[in-house]
């Protein structure tokens, strides 16, 4: 089967030239990891999806996240559904994913939006306790059989002969898989302002992750997560 690379998304990928074997397999710092149908980069809500759904139809898979304790976490507002994206946590659950599933055991709110308007913008939201939703889905993932789940950061997709045959992670290992998903969201070259000041990060201080693809010959792109600035109200008479 040819190695292939699903994108998930904002992961945009190009082809360039990719590493010579030479540069992939001859660099002592790589140790040997094991060789897995398929590896899905990130454990967000799009992660824990692929790798459920890759490891139920009996491949055997590998997560790798940047953090245990934050997987499939749920920044800001932890809902899950409203308008637009109830309908895709519908899709989902129809095809056997886990995200309804999950966020009616860490549920704390459940409520039908736009009760006095026509059923055709009306939409199901579920209000979620954070810490109970990543660690129900941790359990979830651990649990699963053929789905390996480590602590690591993906440094560098590694190809042969222009496709993606694995990845190198933060500590050097080399890992093999038929297929790479990545995940990575807006992690993915994330970078936090702050004033004038730019920080290289993921959410909340967390590690960015590493536009792989430029370390391989091709080129990545995101689209911006922005949230607007806040300021103290004590400085300001409005609201901001």
């Amino acid at each position: 089967m040819p190695a292939q690379v699903v994108v998930c998304y904002v992961y945009i990928m190009t082809g360039d030239e990719p590493m010579s074997e030479q540069d992939q397999r001859g660099q002592n710092e790589f140790s040997g990891g094991s060789r897995y149908d398929c590896i899905v980069v990130g454990a967000g809500h799009a992660g824990c999806e692929a790798a459920l759904v890759a490891a139920r139809a009996g491949l055997q898979v590998l997560v790798l996240t940047g953090s245990m304790d934050a997987i499939a976490w749920m920044p800001c507002n932890p809902a899950i559904g409203g308008p637009g994206k109830a309908q895709v946590v519908r899709e989902v659950d129809a095809l056997g994913g886990e995200m309804g599933l999950n966020a009616e055991r860490a549920l704390t709110q459940i409520k039908l939006l736009n009760t006095s308007k026509g059923r055709a913008v009306q939409s199901v939201r579920t209000q979620c306790d954070k810490w109970e939703y990543s660690a129900s889905m941790k359990q979830v993932l651990e649990s699963q059989s053929n789905l390996t789940l480590k602590q690591e950061r993906v440094e560098r997709l590694l190809t042969q002969s222009g496709h993606v045959v694995g990845v190198v992670t933060n500590y050097r290992v080399r890992y093999e898989a038929d297929t790479v998903i990545l995940t990575t969201g807006t992690y993915l070259g994330g970078v936090i302002h702050i004033s004038d000041i730019a920080i290289p990060a993921g959410r909340a201080w967390d590690f960015a992750a590493v536009a792989s693809a430029t370390h391989s010959g091709g080129s990545a792109s995101t689209f911006s997560a922005s949230i607007p600035a806040r300021r103290r109200v004590s400085t300001s008479g409005v609201w901001t």
